[in-house]
């Protein structure tokens, strides 16, 4: 199994070893490291993958502010330890050249988006379009939001379905997700039909998500065929789809 988003670090979050003995404790073989909003440094996660290649893929950060921004994807796409780099709502706005930059020396785009679907939908949808084979990765299901037990808003990212480079995570209960899951029930359900389980993977978002306990609870909603899922579907969402976006001979990272 594949934990297709998760954070480590030194100064923020937790350290690689803590990482993996919760994977462990999960059953989980693999994992995307996702570095934390921020900390533009990827040095300490393109090391781990270097070292691990076959556990590990990174996704790395770049200040879209700074002038020297053009040479810090350079850098990015010429590692071998990220397949991705990861933006904002806000970084979108603040530099739309970035990821199409990035996007031409190959690498993907990891895109979390917590001010909402609504305002930035017609800008994903001009990205995705101008990006070539690129995948475009909305993170924790595009970041619905919850009052009480009802979602009342973040419906929107159902329509960027029909472009086939979208894809989606299916991350855990993180600030976006709340456990068990309930008012998100109805919305997870149609982005599985809409964007079909080969378009999307699990993420735990740990530790955001919480500790080993949680970790392994918003897994096994999805490997106990939550929202209907079927054996096949489950292994797509845990494992096949985050593999071939991140650790196949194909794959960005892996050229």
């Amino acid at each position: 199994m594949i934990d297709a988003y998760t954070h480590c670090g030194i100064s923020k979050y937790q350290p690689i070893e803590s990482v993996s003995e919760v994977m462990r404790l999960a059953g989980v073989q693999r994992a995307v490291l996702v570095q934390h909003l921020g900390h533009y440094d990827n040095r300490y996660i393109e090391e781990i993958v270097a070292e691990d290649p076959y556990r590990f893929a990174g996704v790395a950060l770049v200040d879209g502010s700074e002038p020297s921004w053009p040479d810090a994807v350079a850098d990015v796409a010429t590692s071998p330890s990220f397949g991705a780099i990861r933006l904002t709502d806000d970084s979108l706005h603040a530099n739309p050249e970035l990821p199409i930059a990035a996007c031409e020396l190959g690498l993907n785009l990891v895109l979390y988006l917590p001010n909402g679907m609504k305002k930035i939908l017609p800008e994903i949808v001009r990205l995705a379009g101008a990006v070539g084979d690129s995948k475009l990765i909305i993170t924790h299901l595009g970041c619905p939001q919850v009052v009480g037990s009802k979602m009342v808003a973040g419906w929107e990212t159902l329509d960027l379905a029909y472009l086939p480079n979208v894809m989606i995570t299916l991350s855990g209960q993180g600030m976006h997700c709340p456990r068990p899951h309930h008012p998100l029930a109805e919305f997870i359900t149609q982005a599985i039909e809409a964007f079909s389980t080969e378009r999307m993977m699990w993420g735990s978002n740990y530790p955001v998500c919480g500790g080993p306990e949680e970790y392994a609870s918003d897994l096994q909603l999805v490997l106990r065929g939550g929202w209907g899922l079927s054996s096949q579907q489950i292994t797509e969402v845990t494992e096949g789809t985050a593999f071939s976006v991140f650790f196949t001979s194909t794959a960005p990272s892996r050229r």
